[in-house]
């Protein structure tokens, strides 16, 4: 489920970047299938109830040789579960290189200026 009126509870002005290779696995999404899924599993459930949501951000990269020029595609906040925290999305993906970052911001960071995102970084081609 995607979480609506987010912006009112989200007082930052950008985020801080970790990494979430302490909280979670998760595989990089195939851009050759009709649907992205990506799923991420917690290694202690427990801190499902810490969390404030899941997020994922899609860049398209200028072109395929580009490291940094890129533009956003997507940034959307979801609402964690308890079990299955799977996110679908339809691949209507023109080709290219693309960025995901994705994962979660704990709820004690909320109130910062600039709270952590504990992420996953994935390079897709398609």
């Amino acid at each position: 489920m995607i979480i609506t009126g987010s912006e009112n509870r989200i007082k930052g002005k950008g985020y801080t970047y970790d990494s979430s290779s302490a909280y979670f696995t998760s595989e990089c999404p195939d851009l050759n299938n009709d649907f992205l899924e990506i799923k991420l599993d917690f290694f202690n459930p427990a801190i499902i109830k810490d969390i404030a949501y899941l997020r994922i951000n899609i860049y398209r990269f200028d072109n395929k040789n580009s490291n940094e020029a890129r533009t956003i595609i997507l940034e959307e906040l979801y609402e964690v579960k308890q079990q299955n925290n799977i996110i679908r999305i339809s691949n209507d993906f023109s080709e290219g290189k693309y960025e995901f970052l994705y994962g979660f911001i704990f709820k004690d960071e909320l109130m910062k200026k600039y709270p952590s995102f504990n992420f996953k970084k994935c390079i897709v081609m398609k």
